[in-house]
């Protein structure tokens, strides 16, 4: 029994740090999740400067260009 607690004594410290990133990760992917079910974009801005502009969002970009022909 000693043992192991002299193992984990001796790797606390990289114990604490992977379980922080492991989490870190989690927290990451729930949130996508969350908002791909949600319907929100993975997009971090505008379209105008992105250079996959006319590849995503193909719905979007002709709503976009009936509105603004109106």
């Amino acid at each position: 029994m000693s043992l192991i607690f002299g193992w984990l004594a001796a790797n606390i410290g990289t114990i604490l740090v992977c379980a922080l990133i492991l989490a870190m990760v989690t927290g990451l992917i729930y949130g996508l999740i969350r908002d791909k079910k949600k319907g929100k974009s993975a997009c971090c801005g505008g379209c105008s400067g992105c250079a996959m502009r006319g590849q995503c969002h193909h719905g979007a970009s002709k709503e976009q260009g009936k509105t603004a022909q109106k």
